[in-house]
């Protein structure tokens, strides 16, 4: 018997103070080639609150006021947020276990072709509030959220918003200012702000970005989605450290100071990526070990930009940066040389800014999507830092609804108290390959 779910009807959550309608907010070029695509955090809270749904429910239209253009809409083909002071949707739950009886914080989670694995997908479905796949996210509420109470006292805060408004770490910082408000302060500790230096980038031209959308929505429609596991595992931290000390030992020569250290980040996509090239080896039997293997990585670009600290829109790359080396050199090549590849990607992060403006996103034609990994990190981007009054999060989950994709994706290094290493949530590789793939993590997770 899976975890029951019980949902209130929705309501509509307004700034709790008049806040100055009938005005808009520019979108940058990076929020709109975001537009129309949700994202969705499940973020699990052991320890209770008092009045969980009324205490979130009201600081929520509190926190509004301060971030009023999330109350807004975005119209269709519009470059702009319309600040109407409609509100988020809402919706309080209950479910009929506690957290610990949940699969919510094992360890590891059931593979997507296993029957538990069935009943931790159903679950998670039920944890938010999703838009509907025919309507998409235009002209309809930026934010959807649902919380969760479970019968121990703990809760999971459900958050879907529309990529536009804001990328992770905006959405980690609004999510801080509710928690803050909840706790009773009266405006939030980091001010809101939509302002970069966007003379650091040449604006794009309007037939550009309305290129980039194009091209992001015939990734996103791609027919058929492909038919892939959904996995949950850990890189162990004794593998990410030693990795770590192969590389500094490798490239000791090189390193002049820190920033040449591996990251845990830059650990974890070797990883990940090792594992799954070697699963999927050779299929389609057209391919070969000289066959290209992409990896692709969203890009925090603020510090490149000038944003200021309060910047809560988009400040990701829109294009993410590409790794690309032959199937041979990620199956069986020194991983530390694959680390130095992705790292040699970041350090470029800067020149390939240069080139968005002058690139012609419509030309940009990937290799086989199958053999193309898209690899973000919810690691240190502030979804662990919101604080409702009873501490900061144990852990925080990211789904995606329906479970189909156009193209593999990885979600890396989410935050996870007390877990030994990184955890990773995927749609990244087939069912018939998951074996395969598990098999070989655990011979590097040993």
């Amino acid at each position: 018997m899976g975890v029951r779910v019980n949902k209130s009807s929705p309501v509509m959550v307004k700034p709790r103070e008049p806040v100055a309608t009938g005005g808009a907010t520019k979108l940058s070029f990076l929020d709109q080639i975001h537009v129309n695509i949700p994202v969705t955090s499940l973020i699990v809270f052991e320890h209770p609150i008092d009045k969980t749904h009324e205490s979130i429910q009201r600081a929520l239209s509190q926190a509004l006021v301060h971030y009023y253009p999330i109350s807004g809409r975005i119209p269709a083909s519009a470059d702009e947020i319309q600040c109407t002071g409609e509100g988020v949707v809402f919706v309080a739950a209950s479910a009929d276990c506690s957290l610990e009886q949940s699969t919510l914080l094992k360890e590891e989670q059931p593979s997507a072709a296993s029957p538990s694995g069935a009943t931790s997908r159903a679950l998670l479905d039920d944890l938010a509030v999703y838009y509907d796949p025919a309507d998409g996210c235009v002209a309809k509420p930026l934010m959807l959220m649902q919380v969760t109470e479970f019968s121990c006292g703990g809760f999971v805060l459900g958050v879907t918003w529309n990529h536009a408004i804001g990328d992770t770490t905006g959405i980690a910082q609004f999510l801080q200012a509710v928690g803050e408000m909840t706790r009773g302060m009266s405006s939030p500790s980091v001010l809101p702000s939509r302002i970069w230096d966007d003379s650091l980038i040449p604006s794009l031209s309007p037939s550009a970005v309305v290129a980039l959308q194009q091209q992001s929505m015939a990734n996103r429609k791609c027919e058929p989605p492909l038919d892939l596991a959904f996995l949950d595992v850990t890189i162990r931290s004794t593998l990410i450290n030693r990795i770590k000390a192969e590389y500094d030992l490798v490239y000791r020569s090189h390193r002049q100071s820190s920033p040449w250290s591996c990251t845990t980040f830059e650990a974890v996509a070797a990883v990940m990526w090792r594992c799954r090239t070697r699963a999927i080896m050779l299929d389609p039997p057209s391919s070969s070990s000289s066959s290209p293997a992409v990896l692709s990585f969203a890009a925090n670009i603020r510090k490149h930009v000038g944003a200021d600290d309060g910047y809560y829109g988009n400040g990701i790359a829109a294009t993410g940066q590409k790794v690309i080396l032959t199937i041979d050199a990620v199956a069986n090549g020194n991983i530390v040389d694959i680390v130095k590849a992705i790292k040699d990607a970041k350090d470029g992060i800067p020149e390939m800014l240069k080139r968005i403006p002058i690139s012609n996103p419509s030309s940009q034609q990937l290799v086989d999507r199958y053999s193309m990994l898209a690899l973000s990190s919810w690691g240190n981007l502030g979804l662990d830092m919101p604080d409702f009054g009873s501490g900061s999060p144990t852990r925080v989950i990211f789904h995606a609804k329906p479970l189909a994709s156009p193209q593999p994706f990885c979600m890396a290094c989410l935050p996870w108290k007390g877990n030994d290493g990184a955890s990773v949530m995927s749609l990244y590789i087939k069912k018939e390959h998951a074996h395969a793939f598990l098999a070989e993590l655990a011979g590097l997770n040993t």
